[in-house]
């Protein structure tokens, strides 16, 4: 075996043994990982059961270990070197030693010096200014608990509201709302706060109004007693009164794309149940196919059917009532219709307003992307 030989063998063991390490080292953090996951998720369910011991009037004793397990997981992930890469400031370039002249295998890949490029500025859009101006006004210590919730969640739907619009946050100062509001909220040990979590869907329009009306009924205070006899409203009764629907106060907009979508494949209400009237009602503006898939009984087969028609390309857009639909039951048709590219908006209780802002909504997803083609 000549010399040379030699030089190229020994070159590729050398290879070799590094990338055997750098794989052992992942497959380590990785580990690590993923048991800070698994003791995360055992302190999350440690935290539902003692809630549900609560409710059903059983002392219990609340843990801090979820926070405790989250901060370990984040300290985790944060540590990843592909993580570190986008905090850590760049090491100045280093004149190469005589090993590596000799032809030492080094990780890193020196390049020739570049003369520096300042970073592009992001601007951040007056609106997300104006409202970050007006929460970092608000004193939340000073609220009672039973004002901080309305509080909360009318500047969370207000800043989700503003990302779902796209506009741009070059400080990040929406982030920032989240994580004061998410601390503070854990602090008074005050949970579903709507808009905090980014699992978290809705006409987010309407869910800060309805936030800002709950939080002035508490401002208000109780209204004086002067009657003794106690009367028991429905149910339903209750909900439209607290929640109207608002059916005369907007205008039916003009949807040109939206109607040619509708000319091939229908839009979809889900949600409740259907009223008639309002259906014909707004077949009859569209002058297209609409349908309403009722979700009162829980309907899972009508749910999997429109899954499958929306993942086919069959359907062209769809509004979900979230008001009155749980989270678990349309999350399906939400990842469906991501995927596919398939315009969604939201339309609370099917109220003309709310399906107005719903329509607009579509209207404007279709001038940015256009839908998946039907099947």
């Amino acid at each position: 075996m000549t010399p040379m030989t030699n030089t190229v063998d020994g070159l590729v063991e050398k290879i070799r043994e590094q990338l055997s390490s750098r794989k052992r080292e992942s497959e380590e953090r990785v580990a690590r990982i993923k048991a800070a996951a698994d003791e995360y998720l055992r302190a999350i369910e440690a935290d539902l059961v003692a809630d549900v011991a609560v409710r059903v009037g059983l002392e219990t004793q609340r843990s801090t270990s979820a926070v405790k397990a989250a901060l370990t997981l984040r300290s985790l992930i944060e540590s990843l070197p592909e993580a570190r890469l986008r905090t850590e400031p760049v090491p100045q370039q280093q004149q190469p030693t005589a090993e590596a002249a000799a032809g030492e295998v080094h990780e890193e890949v020196h390049e020739e010096p570049r003369a520096p490029v300042a970073p592009r500025r992001v601007e951040t859009d007056p609106e997300i200014e104006a409202l970050y101006k007006e929460f970092h006004s608000m004193e939340f210590d000073s609220l009672s608990d039973g004002l901080f919730k309305p509080w909360a969640e009318e500047f969370a739907c207000r800043a989700r509201g503003l990302q779902a619009r796209g506009l741009a946050d070059g400080n990040d100062l929406l982030t920032r709302m989240f994580r004061v509001l998410t601390a503070k909220a854990f602090q008074r040990n005050t949970r579903d706060i709507f808009g905090l979590a980014r699992s978290h869907h809705g006409d987010w329009v309407a869910r800060a109004e309805r936030a800002k009306r709950e939080r002035e009924q508490v401002q208000a205070g109780p209204a004086p007693r002067s009657v003794s006899t106690r009367i028991v409203i429905p149910e339903a009764l209750r909900a439209a009164v607290a929640s109207p629907e608002e059916d005369e106060g907007a205008a039916w907009p003009e949807l040109p794309k939206l109607l040619a979508v509708c000319a091939e494949r229908p839009l979809v209400l889900l949600g409740g149940v259907v009223k008639q009237e309002k259906l014909e009602r707004l077949k009859k503006h569209l002058g297209a196919e609409v349908e309403w898939i009722a979700t009162d009984n829980g309907n899972p087969q009508g749910i999997a059917s429109l899954e499958r028609r929306v993942r086919e390309g069959r359907v062209g857009a769809v509004v979900v009532l979230e008001e009155l639909i749980g989270h678990r039951h349309f999350s399906p048709v939400v990842d469906a219709a991501r995927q596919v590219m398939m315009p969604i908006a939201y339309g609370a209780k099917a109220g003309k307003a709310s399906i107005v802002r719903a329509l607009q909504d579509i209207e404007a997803m279709l001038g940015k992307e256009p839908p998946a083609a039907g099947a």
